[in-house]
């Protein structure tokens, strides 16, 4: 069985904020890398050798331009990459909180299945450890309540 992703966007809003970020980060990480360059040529060209503005400003630009537009060219590749790498964050957490809100709701609910680069795989066997309690307490409530004291605490396990 081969699991296919259906949509790109798990959780819109994750997903968009860490991409977000990576564009921020791109941005002022360029600004940074780009103006020391031009601040030197600037002053240099201007105060020292005393070249005129307008020269200096088509250096500047004719040494930006490649760099510039091989980033603008780069970018969405970087932005899909986050999205594709998000997913292995966020469809693990999108999966157990959906089948877990299907449990407490009394639905029937398949195993948790994530897959082989997913992250989180921890999540799979507390999962299955949360769906087998409750199936145990479904079939005997007298021996839940007798036994609830002897149960693993979950939460110190995660």
């Amino acid at each position: 069985m081969k699991n296919q992703r259906r949509q790109y966007l798990v959780d819109k809003q994750t997903q968009w904020g860490i991409a977000r970020g990576l564009i921020s980060v791109w941005f002022v990480g360029g600004l940074a890398v780009a103006a020391f360059p031009v601040f030197a040529t600037l002053v240099f060209g201007f105060f020292v050798q005393e070249h005129p503005l307008d020269e200096l400003l088509a250096l500047i630009a004719e040494s930006l331009a490649f760099p510039l537009l091989m980033a603008l060219l780069v970018a969405p590749l970087g932005i899909w990459w986050s999205i594709l790498f998000s997913n292995r964050i966020v469809g693990p957490v999108v999966r157990f909180n959906r089948d877990i809100a299907r449990l407490l709701a009394g639905e029937p609910v398949a195993d948790l299945k994530l897959r082989d680069k997913d992250f989180f795989r921890s999540l799979e066997s507390t999962y299955l450890e949360v769906r087998n309690r409750i199936d145990e307490l479904k079939q005997s409530p007298r021996d839940a309540v007798t036994s609830q004291a002897a149960a693993p605490d979950f939460a110190e396990t995660v």
